[in-house]
């Protein structure tokens, strides 16, 4: 009878557990999902499909962006493709070390290697959820 009730119980915790196991909602991507602002006022959208654009306002960015391209984040690397078609940074693959805020919103970026010299010196000093959450 013991034996059977600790199985239970047993059963009952790693049915709890393996929910959360692998979920989509840890995957360290989603941190970057929606718009950003640099501080010299480009602004971001990272999308749910991978793709990231950038432009000179919110509207732009989405419509007609100068730069456009592939993202990755793996929880403490920034992996930036720009398309070959990009108007700006043209086939440029970047990284960054980048370590999101407690709160999210906010992102601290160290370029490792981008060759970009504008676009590094923009997305070095971190970038800003748009609007703030706060």
């Amino acid at each position: 009878m013991i034996v059977r009730r600790f199985l239970v119980v047993l059963t009952a915790v790693a049915l709890l557990a393996i929910p959360g196991c692998g979920s989509e909602a840890d995957d360290p991507t989603d941190a970057y999902l929606g718009t950003w602002k640099t501080r010299e006022g480009w602004y971001l959208e990272f999308n749910a499909d991978g793709t990231f654009a950038m432009g000179g306002s919110v509207e732009r960015a989405a419509t007609d962006p100068l730069e456009w391209g592939t993202f990755d984040f793996d929880g403490e690397i920034l992996r930036l493709e720009t398309a070959d078609d990009s108007t700006y940074c043209t086939g440029v693959v970047a990284v960054y070390e980048a370590t999101p805020s407690d709160d999210g919103d906010s992102i601290a970026q160290t370029a490792v290697d981008d060759a970009c010299g504008s676009r590094r010196s923009d997305l070095s000093r971190g970038i800003e959820r748009y609007p703030s959450n706060g």
